[in-house]
């Protein structure tokens, strides 16, 4: 299947394609994208409030690569990563006030 609006663009098996852009990518509401780079060894996730073309999107993460290779292991980026995810997925109890009186 493909999207009129785009030739490029394929879909099967729960994932959109842009073979000529070697990415394939899963797509939600509005520029909800996990896309997909396996040449680059990329996973770019984006979120948005308008739509996008998301062959000018893949374009755009490919530009940004700058390095053919991965960055070298780093403990203490993994530890400070590790530690960003962890204070951002706990909730904490918040103050409410006082139950409404009954009328």
């Amino acid at each position: 299947m493909n999207l009129p609006a785009d030739r490029n663009l394929r879909y099967a098996n729960q994932f959109w394609a842009l073979p000529n852009k070697h990415a394939f990518m899963t797509s939600g509401y509005q520029c909800q994208v996990i896309m997909v780079l396996p040449d680059l060894d990329v996973v770019a996730v984006t979120t948005g409030r308008d739509s996008c073309p998301l062959g000018q999107l893949a374009d755009a993460i490919s530009g940004a690569v700058r390095s053919d290779t991965a960055l070298p292991v780093s403990p203490e980026a993994s530890a400070s990563l590790a530690r960003a995810i962890r204070e951002i997925s706990t909730s904490e109890r918040s103050a409410t006030s006082r139950e409404p009186e009954k009328r």
